[in-house]
């Protein structure tokens, strides 16, 4: 049992080293208003930022934020509010935190999947295949919950609509 729990531990910590879970915790300090300068350090050589223009957006948020409508809200909230108070450009260092920190993985699982797909479309019978072609297949496999809600007689329609030369499917 021991061994068992010693490898699964290993293997956590091999995924989440202290660096990520420093980033992780930052981040949340961050959308609750409690940076701490240790944190504002580590954030801005993670992301490339201006540490004095970040420093300062972070006081402007702070003091918009009197209601306390913005503690406590996720990254797409705060993306969103962003977006549509149309202050993207204003607030570009917490921006750039806040879309850098939501495209990290947090496991390797979609990237595994994907490659063990690519194995069922590029078969020993299609290694002259272009790139743009095994794109074009690949997409619709990795994504089958999407390709599976496509209407068919949108796509029909739609083929219909094009001019004969635009007809052609690139597969």
């Amino acid at each position: 049992m021991y061994p068992l729990i010693d490898s699964l531990v290993q293997g956590i910590d091999e995924r989440f080293n202290q660096e990520s879970i420093s980033i992780i915790t930052g981040v949340g300090k961050m959308l609750k208003f409690e940076l701490s300068k240790d944190d504002i350090n580590l954030l801005t050589n993670h992301f490339d930022l201006s540490k004095d223009e970040f420093v300062s957006e972070i006081h402007l948020l702070k003091a918009r934020n009197k209601d306390d409508i913005l503690t406590n809200k996720d990254c797409a909230f705060w993306l969103k509010w962003l977006r549509e108070n149309g202050i993207e450009t204003i607030f570009f260092q917490h921006r750039k935190v806040l879309k850098g920190f939501s495209v990290i993985p947090v496991t390797s699982a979609s990237c595994e999947r994907a490659f063990s797909k690519l194995t069922h479309i590029k078969t020993k019978l299609r290694t002259i295949m272009t790139q743009g072609r095994l794109e074009n297949l690949m997409l619709p496999y990795i994504e089958q919950t999407m390709a599976k809600n496509v209407d068919i007689n949108d796509v029909i329609e739609e083929f219909k609509r094009m001019v004969p030369y635009e007809r052609r499917l690139a597969l």
